[in-house]
């Protein structure tokens, strides 16, 4: 069989393996409609805000989508899991636009509940030379969807967040940028939560992203001021790899966790597991 043929269909078993693990998923966690309860007031104290993660524009290869399950734990100690599907698409060869949408669940005192989450858009432009030092412009909006019981993972509450990010060291395979971002949130009315306005509060402070690429391997780290208000309340640090066993197709592993006071953090760590997979990205080997 001629070796474009066998990309083309590797790409399609791939885009099929991802979507059958997204319905797998999503029918192993069906939604419990039950009563919010006395722990809703041990909940963070925020809404659940990770940093942006970085963008595809200066890698050649094509935009990723990508399914990732996250299981974490938050500050009182329950357990909560956010799967997300993401896409980028690549505009030129300066800007590029990103979709995702959550699906999450949280345990309560009977049952773990699931229901819809966030869904965001993205929209990043490149100033400069992007491939040494530059300029990045990210701007992002959480839409205001998704179950609002099941803050902090969700809640009818419209964010956007503006980051403008200077890249200050460019050597071969590592890229480091450091970044300034501003968020503002519009909290939902009183008709339809019961959280305070400090749960989904506003706030500015700076990132720190950096890009390892090597070979089959890359490997992505943040450092982000997690939560609105002074800047050392706390932050949140994740790596995240992709390990490329195909030319289109990635095993995505990751971990996070916030540092600083309890009652600051968002969570108290975090683990990822999904694919990633470049679509069309097979048939440039034949």
């Amino acid at each position: 069989m001629p070796s474009h043929i066998r990309n083309k269909n590797r790409s399609a078993i791939c885009s099929v393996a991802i979507a059958v693990i997204v319905l797998t998923v999503c029918s192993l966690a069906p939604v419990h409609a039950v009563a919010q309860d006395d722990a809703s007031g041990q909940l963070p104290d925020q809404m659940v805000y990770f940093g942006l993660e970085g963008d595809p524009i200066s890698d050649s290869r094509p935009a990723p989508v990508r399914f990732v399950a996250n299981w974490m734990e938050l500050p009182d100690q329950r357990k909560a899991q956010i799967y997300r599907l993401s896409w980028w698409t690549k505009i030129g060869n300066a800007h590029a636009a990103q979709f995702s949408m959550d699906y999450v669940g949280i345990e309560s005192a009977e049952v773990f509940r699931y229901g819809g989450g966030r869904s965001k858009v993205r929209w990043t432009s490149r100033i400069g030379n992007r491939e040494g030092f530059g300029f990045a412009l990210d701007l992002a909006a959480h839409l205001p969807l998704g179950d609002e019981t099941l803050f902090p993972l969700a809640a009818r509450a419209p964010m956007g967040i503006v980051r403008t990010r200077v890249s200050v060291l460019h050597r071969g395979a590592v890229r480091f940028w450091v970044g300034w971002w501003a968020r503002r949130v519009s909290p939902p009315s009183d008709e339809n939560r019961e959280d305070p306005l400090s749960g989904f509060a506003s706030g500015t402070g700076l990132d720190a992203l950096m890009e390892w690429r090597l070979g089959r391997v890359d490997v992505d780290w943040l450092l982000h001021t997690a939560t609105g208000g002074p800047m050392d309340r706390a932050l949140h640090w994740s790596v995240i790899a992709d390990w490329w066993f195909a030319a289109d197709v990635a095993l995505r592993v990751g971990a996070g966790l916030d540092t600083g006071a309890l009652p600051d953090r968002s969570l108290d760590y975090m683990i990822s597991l999904g694919a990633t997979w470049r679509p069309g990205a097979g048939e440039s080997d034949s």
